[in-house]
């Protein structure tokens, strides 16, 4: 029997996919991505690619390779795959933050669990980069996430980003708990089928009072902010410690679909950080950050090379470069 192999871009499928497709009364079975798969047909099904499908193992998603040779997907087209044949969201606005946002989600989450959330900054940076040229060359108008038309830079490059964010603040588990409870609620319905705000509805009950802001901030608006390192000084205390001066300012602002801006009050959980030598973090913490100057004060162990406000950029940031500026040693 000749053997058509399919080499998938990882062995994990991570957070969002752990609510698919097979389920009981009370728990639905995690499905498990395969690394490799070999076929002998023409096509590949969903059961080919994952363990635990259930009734939807006989869904046929891709043409095979021809007879003999391998093929390469990457993890977030073979999520976006599955996932169109498990959650059908109605023909409306924001129907692509089901699939490819949810998709894009898992590949990143797969990168975090092998790579880990500091180095997460090379790629999160592609996506912001990416967002904010494209939204600039928005020929109509720029709609928020959960009502985007099937704008390749928002349900991908913004959805990237608006999902790290979310898992970042609340905690990768509790968005794990809000996909699982809306999968197991619209799986395989029939019509009418499900829209973003039901979605929505979900991760604003696992959030906690203090995140429910970010609901608004990510998805239903469009939120960027202008945060900037200002100064950065340190103090050697001595033993390997020292003690870091971090001087920032915040702004978040709120734009409409052709880019006019209004400034919005700032209250917001972020990111402070210190970064040693290779950009590890000596210290990355949320703080609670308000509209224009911040003192913050901390000690770490080894010397500080950079400081400053969401250094690893998981916000939607207008100037990302200066959110981190060199630490100089006090006078």
């Amino acid at each position: 029997m000749t053997i058509r192999s399919i080499l998938l871009a990882t062995a994990l499928l991570a957070a969002s996919s752990t609510a698919a497709l097979a389920e009981s009364d009370d728990v639905i079975a995690a499905p498990v991505l395969r690394a490799s798969v070999a076929v002998s047909g023409d096509v590949v099904r969903i059961g080919d690619v994952i363990d635990n499908a259930g009734t939807a193992a006989q869904i046929a998603i891709y043409r095979a390779p021809d007879l003999g040779t391998t093929g390469m997907l990457p993890t977030a087209q073979v999520i976006s795959a599955l996932r169109a044949h498990q959650v059908i969201g109605a023909n409306v606005q924001g129907a692509t933050m089901m699939s490819e946002t949810l998709a894009q989600y898992s590949a990143l989450m797969v990168m975090k669990h092998k790579f880990g959330d500091a180095k997460m900054k090379r790629f999160l940076k592609y996506e912001l980069d990416s967002y904010l040229v494209n939204r600039g060359a928005e020929r109509k108008a720029e709609n928020p996430l959960y009502r985007n038309e099937n704008q390749g830079y928002i349900h991908y490059r913004k959805g990237s980003l608006a999902m790290y964010a979310l898992q970042d603040a609340i905690g990768e588990d509790a968005v794990n708990r809000a996909l699982a409870a809306y999968i197991k609620k619209v799986a395989y319905q029939e019509p009418p089928y499900t829209i973003s705000r039901e979605l929505l509805a979900e991760f604003r009950v696992v959030t906690p009072p203090e995140y429910q802001y970010l609901i608004g901030d990510l998805f239903e608006t469009i939120t960027l902010y202008e945060n900037r390192a200002l100064a950065a000084t340190y103090k050697d205390e001595g033993n390997g410690r020292y003690e870091v001066t971090l001087k920032v300012s915040a702004k978040k602002v709120r734009s409409d679909g052709i880019g006019a801006q209004t400034e919005v009050p700032m209250d917001d959980q972020i990111d402070i950080g210190v970064l040693g030598e290779g950009d590890a973090p000596l210290y990355l913490k949320k703080r609670r950050v308000r509209s224009g100057e911040t003192t913050f004060t901390m000690e770490v162990s080894g010397k500080p090379l950079r400081a400053g406000i969401d250094p690893i950029v998981k916000l939607i940031d207008r100037r990302p470069d200066d959110n981190t500026i060199a630490v100089t040693k006090a006078e």
